[in-house]
């Protein structure tokens, strides 16, 4: 008899676990809409239809990548990595950020993504990207 509380405990709790995660993938992927964040929309639209995937929902899941790619499709494109760069130059270039080349590496990148980001909408920019240009060009002296 306690063995079948707990396994009904258990799944009860699976299940609200699974409500709570789909209500949070919904209101975020409202927030990413209306802030117009392509990079969380679309990691989110695929993190739901994995979600529906996983709970053997193909039509769900089918439905969730089609919205990610039409919504995708009236969404401004990234920046390309050339201009992501030109102005990751700028910043490099730029005494203030220079003179604090004593600082771990870590931080310094930090800095540059903060920096690069009170020049350019986070909205423009994949940040996956971002991290990855600053990666190679922000290295140890």
């Amino acid at each position: 008899m306690t063995s079948v509380r707990n396994l009904v405990r258990l799944t009860l709790n699976a299940s609200s676990r699974r409500l709570d995660i789909r209500q949070s993938l919904n209101t975020n992927i409202k927030t990413a809409m209306k802030s117009k964040d392509k990079m969380t929309l679309n990691t989110l639209r695929l993190d739901a239809s994995k979600e529906y995937e996983l709970a053997s929902r193909t039509d769900l899941s089918d439905t969730e990548l089609s919205e990610a790619s039409v919504i995708e499709a009236l969404l401004p494109p990234f920046k390309p990595v050339q201009e992501i760069d030109l102005v990751l130059q700028e910043l490099l270039g730029d005494e203030q950020l220079a003179l604090r080349s004593i600082d771990p590496v870590k931080k310094r990148k930090g800095r540059v993504i903060q920096e690069f980001y009170k020049r350019v909408d986070k909205s423009d920019v994949d940040s996956a990207i971002l991290v990855q240009r600053v990666d190679a060009l922000v290295t140890e002296d």
